[in-house]
């Protein structure tokens, strides 16, 4: 392998995956230059990994990475213009943490975490509905669009809860701590029963379809389960 071909194995090779070629890694035990370029190099694809380990980033973000910088070594022409490259890519790489990091949506990270905050949104009362159980249909498509989920009705009749049937009254937008969601409220005879919707997004912990949770808060009943993609909370 001559530098020129080492130059270019460099300046190719993918950041996720282990540099292994022995050609390379002889040439650069005995050329002082591509010893150095290679070091450089590797400088740069660590303080990028640093990057994405400090900041909760999706996987497909490496990928962006990998084009930016292939587009910008491709423009370089040779090594001495490299520190040119070195710069381009933390600058980047900084511009993209923030702004994951700004859009990143909030995460319970427990069940009982979750149950907390139902409750407390539950106590302060369903204010004025937006939809009726008349205009539901239409409603979900509109709560859908401005959530950026399917919300899809809960299968209560699924879910074995005591006493007589649950009738739904209504429903509204509305925030659940931190996350942006679909409030349903039911009836229950004379007690009112709160269900908060949730993307799947919102939990930064996997629960797999048919899971439930159960729990007490307050004197106040509530039941977490995920059904087709969503989060349900109810709160009776």
């Amino acid at each position: 392998m001559i530098c020129k071909e080492f130059e270019n194995w460099v300046l190719t090779k993918k950041i996720t995956v282990p540099a292994v070629n022995p050609a390379a890694r002889d040439h650069k035990d005995n050329c002082p230059a591509c010893s150095k370029l290679y070091d450089v190099d590797h400088a740069v694809e660590e303080t990028i990994c640093d990057a994405f380990r400090q900041t909760d980033i999706p996987d497909s973000l490496y990928e962006q990475v990998e084009t930016s910088i292939n587009h910008l070594e491709k423009n370089t022409g040779s090594v001495l213009n490299y520190k040119m490259v070195i710069s381009a890519i933390l600058f980047f790489i900084a511009i993209t943490a923030a702004f994951y990091t700004l859009n990143k949506p909030f995460r319970y990270n427990n069940l009982h975490q979750l149950s907390e905050s139902a409750v407390s949104r539950h106590l302060q009362g369903s204010g004025e509905l937006e939809f009726t159980a008349d205009t539901m249909d239409s409603a979900l498509i509109k709560m859908s669009k401005t959530l950026n989920f399917n919300v899809i009705l809960p299968d209560l009749s699924a879910q074995h809860l005591p006493g007589p049937d649950y009738t739904l009254q209504g429903g509204r937008i509305c925030t659940l701590g931190k996350c942006k969601i679909a409030y349903l409220v039911y009836r229950q005879q004379e007690k009112i029963c709160s269900v908060f919707i949730l993307d799947y997004d919102n939990l930064g912990f996997k629960m797999a379809d048919g899971s439930k949770f159960n729990n007490e808060i307050k004197g106040l009943h509530t039941l977490i389960w995920k059904d087709r993609g969503q989060v349900y909370a109810m709160v009776y």
